[in-house]
């Protein structure tokens, strides 16, 4: 388990209980890079894993406005996810289902890596496979497509190489392993030995630098290309 943060913003109007309820859609990497990066400094400083509520809504509000959500009386994620629905369907329908064997996948938003999620089995890329893509193809709305060359992956991947590391008392079961560089943030869930899932993200200080609010999710052809890369962890 992980730190979590509400993406509902007038979810707290609510007056039934029942009107709570988990996201189909696993957010943008944008979003959840901004997330791991307060996570981190809280599991750093006070030995927490506490994120900024408000950021994370204005994040959220910020995220509407760039994709041209129309209506959300809530300001909720979902919203966004519904109302871009057959655009997010279109950019995933190549990545239908991850190759057999694969645990890992790094997505790229024009030309350059913004996130990496890595799973100690194939099983459970799989499971969570759509709902992630959806979340990178989330990132990519309505920026403009580049070629994805395997540099960027590999200059990613060395930036969190570099990492600053510290290992902290996992919320549940296992330990949380945060890295950072002045490129990148992340965690990971370690159990038993094991990484149980690694994820890393590009700060919004590399992505501003890059390539603004994103792009095309890399294509097949570049999908393949990317995919061992994750295994020279």
């Amino acid at each position: 388990r992980r730190s979590s943060a509400c993406v509902e913003c007038g979810r707290w109007h609510y007056e039934e209980r029942s009107a709570f309820a988990p996201s189909a859609d696993i957010t943008y990497s944008r979003l959840r890079s901004k997330n791991a990066a307060a996570a981190a400094m809280s599991a750093r400083r006070e030995h927490g894993r506490g994120v900024d509520q408000h950021e994370v809504w204005a994040d959220v509000s910020a995220k509407h406005a760039e994709i041209g959500v129309r209506e959300s009386d809530t300001g909720a994620m979902r919203h966004a996810y519904d109302q871009r629905r057959v655009d997010l369907e279109e950019m995933t329908s190549a990545f239908s289902e991850p190759e057999p064997g694969q645990t890992g996948v790094i997505a790229c938003v024009s030309g350059s890596a913004v996130a990496l999620d890595s799973f100690d089995k194939p099983e459970t890329l799989a499971r969570l496979w759509s709902r992630l893509v959806s979340g990178y193809a989330m990132d990519a709305l309505g920026a403009p497509p580049e070629h994805v060359e395997d540099d960027a992956a590999r200059a990613f991947l060395q930036a969190a190489a570099e990492s600053e590391t510290s290992s902290h008392d996992g919320v549940g079961l296992g330990r949380d392993v945060v890295l950072t560089s002045s490129t990148t943030v992340g965690h990971a869930l370690a159990w038993e030995g094991g990484v149980v899932h690694l994820a890393l993200f590009a700060t919004e200080e590399r992505t501003d630098r890059s390539a603004g609010a994103g792009g095309r999710i890399a294509s097949p052809r570049g999908r393949r290309h990317l995919r061992r890369l994750p295994d020279q962890l």
